[in-house]
């Protein structure tokens, strides 16, 4: 007789796997960074490629061309057939780089001084 297996339910919710285990939280932050590492992991950049802007991995599609497409209203299912190289998981990779990139900002207010007469 073998020993019982656990399984933890996965669903999907907000475009992200979430744990619906019932364990305490911080297994789900703990899921969460390593689907977001997995996800980062698709997006390059090298000197060599569109001169170093961050692209979906093997391709030259880069991430700021994606979220062009979707500030102008393109739906992602659009995407992912006029650019059969994306996947799903490229376009949600290039918005949390995108995420990550504006969260690290760091923003500084400047004062304007007066020209002295």
């Amino acid at each position: 007789m073998s020993a019982p297996q656990t399984y933890i339910r996965m669903r999907r919710a907000k475009s992200s796997l979430i744990e619906d285990s019932g364990l305490p939280c911080y297994t789900s932050n703990i899921m969460t960074k390593v689907l977001e590492t997995r996800l980062l992991e698709r997006i390059r950049q090298d000197p060599r490629v569109l001169t170093g802007k961050p692209v979906i991995a093997g391709t030259r599609i880069s991430v700021d061309f994606i979220l062009n497409l979707m500030a102008e209203g393109m739906p992602e299912e659009e995407i992912l057939d006029e650019y059969p190289r994306l996947k799903h998981e490229d376009i949600q990779a290039a918005l949390l780089y995108a995420g990550n990139v504006i969260r690290h900002e760091s923003v500084f207010p400047l004062s304007a001084r007066q020209p002295k007469r």
